[in-house]
């Protein structure tokens, strides 16, 4: 439930429709409002790390697919 409610407020971002973000996160198990949810994530630290092992995932099933990363 989490994953989707993540997944469907991200969407909603991403599309322009940033005002129907919060609403998704208006469920069971956020702990907040879905607007001081949407807060709390957009002040989160950089996760350098994180991002370099995505990348390097990324790329690497690049390559086993046969494009180039």
């Amino acid at each position: 439930m989490v994953v989707a409610a993540l997944t469907q407020a991200a969407e909603r971002l991403e599309s322009g429709r940033a005002p129907l973000a919060a609403p998704a996160l208006e469920r069971p198990g956020f702990g907040l409002p879905g607007l001081g949810t949407l807060e709390r994530l957009s002040t989160l630290p950089a996760l350098r790390e994180t991002e370099a092992a995505a990348n390097a995932a990324a790329a690497e099933i690049g390559r086993r697919a046969g494009g180039d990363g």
